[in-house]
């Protein structure tokens, strides 16, 4: 599946993707907020690709996050957590923030999740100092819920 929107396209991942995927895991706020993406070589890199190129669209969307000239600004995972709910997940490239690409790209998959699921939430977990993240949950409406050192924000 593909999701456009008027600057992005939502495509899925490719075996090709894996030198650009390396590369933005080993980027210091990658490994710090989504330690589950992070691998120690290329090869890990590559299985954790294997992998996403076969989201099935249903339980789990993975999707490279590109412009309409193919550039790659980042990715965004959404993953099946319960029957009634998608645990979300994204990163974009330090050169492409503070564009709204983000919430573009959030606001696209949101929509086309819920085409296909019935959903009763989208979840993001948000580090309190992840003021960017929390700023694109805001401006969705998010519920937050204060977890500690976190916040639960529902779409």
């Amino acid at each position: 599946m593909i999701i456009r929107t008027r600057r992005l396209v939502l495509r899925p991942f490719k075996t090709e993707d894996v030198t650009w995927y390396y590369d933005i895991i080993k980027n210091t706020d990658m490994v710090s907020r989504l330690k589950s993406l992070s691998a120690k070589d290329e090869t890990e890199a590559a299985s954790h690709i294997a992998i996403f190129a076969n989201g099935d669209f249903k339980n789990d969307f993975y999707c490279v996050i590109t412009d309409k000239k193919k550039n790659v600004l980042g990715l965004i995972i959404a993953v099946r957590l319960t029957r009634m709910t998608m645990d979300v997940s994204y990163f974009l490239k330090e050169e492409y923030r503070h564009n709204g690409y983000m919430q573009e790209a959030l606001a696209a998959v949101t929509e086309a999740i819920r085409d296909d699921n019935p959903l009763a939430r989208i979840r993001l977990e948000i580090e309190k100092d992840n003021i960017p993240s929390l700023n694109i949950a805001k401006r969705m409406s998010a519920i937050m819920q204060d977890k500690g050192d976190k916040f639960m924000c529902y779409i």
